[in-house]
């Protein structure tokens, strides 16, 4: 099961969204145990999976690009998940933050409106202005949105690589050409959790 992505900061349940070829607009899937396989599309955007554990656990599968990362599609996320499950006490929070473009390599133009947006929302950790260009961290400041939506710092992990420069292992939509423009897909199955025989 899959979205038709818009670069936003809807999140939809997985259970209920239309099946292939059917695609509704978002960039979120929360998907309970025992759910359908799911699956979002990445360029160098970065892709996000949130994890709740113990009695009711869920799982968020996020798109979250400069502009889903400026709506900040991970509390619409986890606001999701809070109405459908309940509130999660933070030790059952886990993240990941995936392969995406580094802060090294992603700029955006200082007078572009969304980045004179960003440079109000986002930390100062994760944003560096400069005469023309400003660079952008976008693990970074999803890291930050995470740890404000009750993640643990130390349940964040945060994956090293860049797809800008590590084309030979990822898809990169900004070393891409007209004609030559992939993508990568991330797919997920969440099981539901065995009982155990001591039990």
């Amino acid at each position: 099961m899959t979205c038709s992505q818009v670069h936003g900061a809807r999140v939809i349940e997985a259970e209920t969204a239309p099946s292939w070829p059917l695609r509704e607009p978002a960039d979120g899937l929360l998907v309970s145990p025992g759910g359908p396989v799911i699956g979002l599309r990445y360029g160098d955007c970065a892709p996000v999976i949130v994890l709740a554990l113990g009695d009711d656990s869920w799982l968020l599968l996020l798109h979250s690009g400069f502009k889903g990362t400026l709506a900040n599609i991970v509390a619409s996320g986890m606001a999701a998940a809070r109405e459908k499950h309940g509130p999660t006490v933070p030790r059952d929070l886990y993240a990941w933050v995936g392969p995406c473009i580094s802060g090294t390599c992603y700029t955006r133009r200082m007078d572009d409106p969304s980045t004179i947006e960003a440079m109000k929302r986002f930390s100062h950790e994760a944003i560096t202005p400069g005469k023309e260009f400003a660079h952008i961290d976008l693990k970074r400041q999803i890291a930050l949105q995470l740890a404000e939506c009750g993640v643990p710092e130390k349940h964040i992990w945060l994956e090293s690589q860049c797809t800008c420069c590590g084309t030979d292992l990822f898809c990169s939509h900004r070393r891409s050409t007209p004609d030559d423009d992939p993508r990568m897909l991330l797919t997920v199955r969440s099981r539901i959790p065995q009982s155990s025989p001591n039990r």
